[in-house]
This record gives structure tokens, sequence and C-alpha cells, in this order.
């Protein structure tokens, strides 16, 4: 009985080893993020996510996101678990996606809610943070993902007499103004006459409610304008 209660005790102990042994030599596989000038791969384990690598640069161009393929059909979702080697393909572009607006359109155009990006040529911010809302521009326009944010316009302040009418400081003397000091007056304007845009870059909001568009303050100031914008991606 002594031989038979070793003996089941020794083959228990084998199967337990094996058994262990199995687990410890997990599956892993390779993806290999790709560019026209740099590869990086990352070894992932079977039925785990990978997460992008830092996001690459290129001089002159935008990084739009990691495709599935080298054609740039099928943007990669990050949310798939791996289950075999992969090679993902960044999308590089040197588009403009920023679309420039005349103020007459700036209660026209035809979408439920939009941002207007206030810029003028003497604005050396204004010049430092176009490329990143332009870069905003180019993922709602690219990728599926965030097809239903909001597009941003861009207004540049620079010619017409008429456009510069609203580059002007409000006389805050019923407090009633916005901004970090009061001088903009945008809430609740109907029309280009009634806006108040005291400073550049800035940043408003223009949303149709009950069939009426209207704006409303965002922003003021490059830090302010980008860090807002970037947020809608979140």
């Amino acid at each position: 009985m002594k031989k038979i209660i070793l003996t089941l005790l020794f083959i228990v102990s084998i199967c337990c080893f094996i058994a262990c042994d199995d687990n410890s030599k997990k599956i892993s596989y390779k993806v290999t993020f790709t560019t026209e000038d740099n590869s990086e791969i990352k070894e992932i384990e079977e039925g785990a996510k990978v997460d992008a690598p830092q996001e690459p640069t290129k001089e002159g161009f935008i990084f739009i996101g990691w495709y599935e393929d080298s054609e740039y059909t099928k943007v990669y979702d990050f949310n798939n678990v791996v289950k075999s080697d992969i090679t993902l393909y960044g999308k590089f572009s040197d588009k403009t996606y920023l679309i420039s607006k005349e103020d007459k359109d700036v209660f026209d155009i035809d979408e439920k809610e939009y941002y207007i990006f206030f810029v003028k040529e003497s604005c050396p911010y204004c010049k430092k943070i176009k490329p990143d809302v332009n870069k905003y521009m180019a993922k709602v326009t690219e990728l599926p993902e965030f097809k239903d944010k909001p597009n941003v316009y861009m207004i540049d302040l620079k010619t017409s007499s008429y456009k510069s009418i609203i580059c002007r400081s409000y006389n805050n003397k019923n407090n009633d103004g916005q901004g970090t000091d009061g001088k903009f007056y945008v809430d609740g304007a109907l029309k280009w006459d009634d806006l108040y845009i005291a400073s550049f870059p800035s940043l408003i909001k223009v949303e149709e409610i009950d069939g009426v568009k209207r704006a409303k303050y965002v922003a003021q100031g490059a830090t302010k304008v980008l860090n807002y914008i970037e947020s809608l991606l979140k």
C-alpha cells in the first residue's frame, strides 16, 4: 500500500512539473512598427494588446497613425489582441487639413457644432501652434475613431478691413465680458459684428441650439487654445 501511495505521489509531482513547464513556455509574437525611415519591434505575449510607440516625427510632415497595410487603407485598432506576427505601417502626410474660412461663413457652416480658430499674420504664437491644429484636423479627417469629433476652422484676420472690425477689446463695465480679463465678448453672439476678439490666437465654439447658431468663448493664448483642442481627442 505504501508503495502504491508513493508511486501515485511521484506521478502527480511529475504531472505538476510538466504543467508548470508548459505554462512557462508562453507564446509571444513580434509587432513591427515601420515607417519610411525607421522600424521598431516589440515582443508581445499571445492574447495581449500592444501599445503604440512614441509618435514618430518627420520634418515638414504630420503623423497620421498606424495602418495594417502599406497602402494605408485600414487603421490598426490598438484594442485588438495580438495573435500572430504583424507589421504596422506609419502614415505621414504633408497635406493642409486646417480649412480657412471667411467671416461670412462663421455662422453659416452646415454643422451643428464646430470651432473657429482666430489667428493674425503678425502673431508669432499663432504660427507656432498652427501645425498642431492642422494635426488635429488630420486625425479628425483620416482616422475613423475621431470622425465624430468637431471640426476646427481657421480665420486669419490679416487683410480685410471688414474682418478687422472684430479685433477689439470689449468695455467690460458690466462685468459681462469673457476671457481672462473680460475683454472678449463672444457668448451668445449671433453674427460677425457682435464679436469682440481681443487677442490671438483664440478659440470660440459655434453651436446650433433650437435652430439658431450661437457663439461661445473657449480659450485665448497659444497654450490654452492648444490644450483645449488636444482635449477634444480624449
